[in-house]
Formats: C-alpha cells, sequence, structure tokens
C-alpha cells in the first residue's frame, strides 16, 4: 500500500490510540480557528481586508462554543473538589498567568508599530483595567476561572435550573444589550451555557461522540451553513437565543468534524495541537501584531492574492512561533508555570509536579498510541495515577451521588517516572474502573 493510500484510510483502534482522541483534535481545531480569527481581525485593523472578512461570522460562533464545550468535558472532577482544592489546582495558575501574560500583551503593543489610524494610546489605565476588564486577546483565560467559580457555587441547584439560568444569561449577552461593557465581558457572557452544558452532559457526550460519522458530519454541515447564512442576511442574531441555537449547533458540527479526522493518520497533527493550546493561545497575537503594524503602511497597495494569502499563512506561522517559543521557554519557573511550585499543590499529597503545558488541553483517554508529551512519551505513558480516583465522598455537579469514574482533571500531574507499576495498561477499554487520565 502506497504511502498515501495508508496515511488517508481510517485508522483502526489500535492505531489511533483511543476513543477519546478527538477530543484533543477538536481542542486542536478550535485553536486554529481561534489563531485565524485573530489574524483575520489584526489584518483586518490595518486595512488589509479581503475575501477572509466573509469568515468573521462562521469564524465567531464555532470556534469559542467549541473551545468552551470541551473544556466543560473535563470540568466535572475539578467541580467535586473542595473550593480550596478547585481554587489552587485551577483557578490559581490561570489567574496568574492571565496578569504576566496581559502585562505583557499590553507594554507590547505600546511599544510596536500601530497596528490601524484609530488605535487607542497604551497609558497606566491600560495596565491597572486589565483586572476589571478582560483584555482582548486573553479573556479565555479570565472567564474561565469565572465559569469554575460559578459553577461551583450552584452546583448542589438542580441541573434544569442551573441550565436555565446560563441559557438565559448566554442569551442575554448574545442579543448585544450589555455591548455597553464592552466586547471581552459580552463574550465571556455568551458562552458560560456551553461551558456548563459540557459539565452536565460530558459523561452522555462521551460515550455517544465516537459514534458519529461521515453522514452525521454532512448533515451537520449542512444545518449549520443554512444557519449562517440566515445569520448574515438578517439580523437575526440580535433576536435571544439565536446564536445560543447556532453555537449548538457549531458545537455539534465541530465535535463530529474532529471524531471524523481523528480516525486518519494525516490528521494526527490535530491533536497534537490540541495538547499545545496553552502556549498558542498566549503568543500566538505577538508575531500578528509585528505583521499588521509593518503592513499596516502599505495595506492599500497590496493585490487581491496577497489579501488571500495573508490569513493563512499569518495563522500557521503564527503557530510554529508559539510552539518554538514555548519548547525554548518552558523549563523557566513563571513563563507557562507558577513561580512557586507549591501554589499549585492541593491538600491531597499525591498531587504533585503539575505539567502547566497541558493546563488549556485535553487528554487522549486510553490511548494505546497518542500524541508524545513534552517527555517523549505518549499520554497514556505519561498520565498520573492519582488522576484515576476521584476525592472521596465528593458531591457530583448534577447532584446524583458518587462522582463518575469516567471524569478527569483538567491538568496533568505527576511525571511520568514516578507511574505506578499498578497504573491501568494504556489498551485498558474505557469504562475500566481505574485509569490513568489527565
Amino acid at each position: 500500500m502506497s504511502t498515501t493510500a495508508r496515511d488517508a484510510r481510517p485508522a483502526r483502534r489500535g492505531e489511533s490510540g483511543s476513543r477519546e482522541t478527538w477530543i484533543d483534535s477538536a481542542r486542536g481545531i478550535a485553536i486554529i480557528l481561534v489563531v485565524l480569527f485573530h489574524a483575520v481581525m489584526y489584518l483586518g485593523v490595518a486595512g488589509i481586508t479581503g475575501p477572509w472578512s466573509l469568515a468573521s461570522t462562521p469564524l465567531d460562533t464555532f470556534r469559542m462554543p467549541l473551545f468552551f464545550f470541551v473544556s466543560g468535558l473535563l470540568a466535572p472532577s475539578a467541580l467535586a473538589r473542595p473550593f480550596r482544592d478547585l481554587f489552587r489546582k485551577r483557578l490559581l495558575l490561570l489567574l496568574y498567568l492571565y496578569v504576566v501574560w496581559s502585562t505583557l500583551q499590553t507594554a507590547y503593543g505600546a511599544v510596536m508599530p500601530p497596528v490601524g489610524d484609530a488605535q487607542d494610546p497604551v497609558t497606566w489605565w491600560s495596565f491597572a483595567s486589565i483586572l476589571v476588564q478582560p483584555h482582548p486577546n486573553l479573556w479565555f483565560i479570565y472567564a474561565l476561572p469565572i465559569y469554575f467559580v460559578v459553577a461551583w457555587l450552584i452546583r448542589r441547584w438542580p441541573p434544569l435550573v442551573q441550565l436555565a439560568l446560563a441559557a438565559a444569561v448566554s442569551a442575554a449577552f448574545g442579543t448585544g444589550m450589555l455591548s455597553s461593557l464592552g466586547v471581552p465581558w459580552e463574550k465571556a457572557g455568551r458562552y458560560f451555557f456551553f461551558f456548563l452544558l459540557a459539565a452536565h452532559a460530558a459523561p452522555l457526550v462521551r460515550r455517544l461522540a465516537p459514534r458519529l460519522g461521515l453522514v452525521h458530519l454532512l448533515v451537520l454541515v449542512g444545518v449549520y451553513g443554512g444557519i449562517v447564512v440566515f445569520v448574515l442576511r438578517t439580523q437575526a442574531r440580535f433576536v435571544p437565543f439565536v446564536l445560543l441555537g447556532a453555537g449548538l449547533m457549531a458545537t455539534a458540527t465541530g465535535i463530529a468534524l474532529a471524531v471524523v479526522l481523528s480516525r486518519f493518520r494525516s490528521c494526527s497533527f490535530l491533536a497534537v495541537l490540541g495538547t499545545r493550546t496553552l502556549p498558542i493561545y498566549l503568543l500566538h497575537t505577538f508575531p500578528m501584531i509585528a505583521v499588521a503594524g509593518a503592513l499596516h503602511p502599505i495595506a492599500e497597495t497590496l493585490p487581491l492574492w496577497w489579501r488571500i494569502v495573508l490569513p493563512p499563512a499569518l495563522t500557521a506561522a503564527s503557530i510554529l512561533i508559539s510552539l518554538g517559543i514555548h519548547r525554548l521557554l518552558r523549563a523557566v519557573p513563571g513563563v507557562f508555570t507558577a513561580p512557586v511550585k507549591s501554589w499549585t499543590i492541593a491538600s491531597e499529597p499525591r498531587s504533585r509536579n503539575m505539567d502547566p503545558s497541558q493546563i488549556l488541553a485535553v487528554p487522549s483517554v486510553n490511548s494505546t498510541i497518542a500524541p508524545p508529551d513534552r517527555n517523549g512519551l505518549s499520554r497514556a505513558e505519561s498520565a498520573p495515577s492519582d488522576a484515576a480516583e476521584p476525592p472521596p465522598h465528593p458531591p457530583r455537579v448534577d447532584g446524583s451521588g458518587a462522582p463518575d469514574p469516567r471524569e478527569e482533571p483538567l491538568l496533568d500531574f505527576r511525571p511520568p517516572r514516578s507511574r505506578s507499576s499498578h497504573d491501568r495498561p494504556a489498551n485498558a477499554p474505557i469504562d475500566a474502573p481505574s485509569r490513568p487520565t489527565d
């Protein structure tokens, strides 16, 4: 069989890795769309508009609902912990990274050539306001801790009440009636429902998603495409629950796309990117600001083919540059990690040695051949033993009793060399009572 034919065929279960490789692939798709959206946005501010500007609405209704939904799939085990553990193991690092990188991005924008003609000057308030006004590029890691706190506080409420409240909040922000709060707050309010829905539906989604196939994908793409056309040609986006419905269809489409593509070896790079979303998210706008600022003076002279090629080219370059910088600086304390390791150690003595490069990444569960981690081992080999055991008698997020044994935390803990000989083999079935997870 030729190399091309071998790479194009769906991989068997033992070759592709796991039933949940699609989660990594979904995160990889989402981060690519985030970077592409920002590439189109920065080039547009610089005056370099073209056919890609038509993709703004599809990208806006697709990328973040999928991103937050996949993040919510990993939330149940974290929400079952005491708040002290939730804060130290989930929230503290996110808040620290937000403050550090928002400050760096604000300072970087101040010294670089202006991207557009009407760019606001950088003042001391630009730095101080990042605590009350989410940074335009990093609002995701500002919103995620808020989602966790709110979900934890209401975790004992009836699930339908929780979801109804979240849907009302998301719908209200989607109508634009709260736009005076600023775009970052508006977006943060729009996507809480997707996070909370995934937290409740995680076991069901993770059980049914692997059954999706090409036919399901084509149907979902057709329906989602029709919704996008309807939203573009009307003012329906400002009608309550329209954007919420579009986001739900986009999420279903993204999951189906991830499941289908995860079966092909040629698309394995998506799963790899899905385990590197943190450095990409934090770093990708730095090269964009430089390129947009350099091209702004000559924007009107650029031919059409430049306007077509630039957004995807800038997307690819920004991802590669981000991964390269992360490779160089990942071992430096305080850059992608907390400066003091003990800050993120919770009350459980085994929850140590956090691998911060996975803070926004989703693990491949039950992997036999999974994307390698930074130590060169597969995700199945480097998964922590402590993640296999839930905390003693925690409340479920849906209030129905003990936690689902298939729930897994968001972060990696414990380096590969400390893996116990009693850990589950990599090819154990998903419903095994104990399994190493992320």
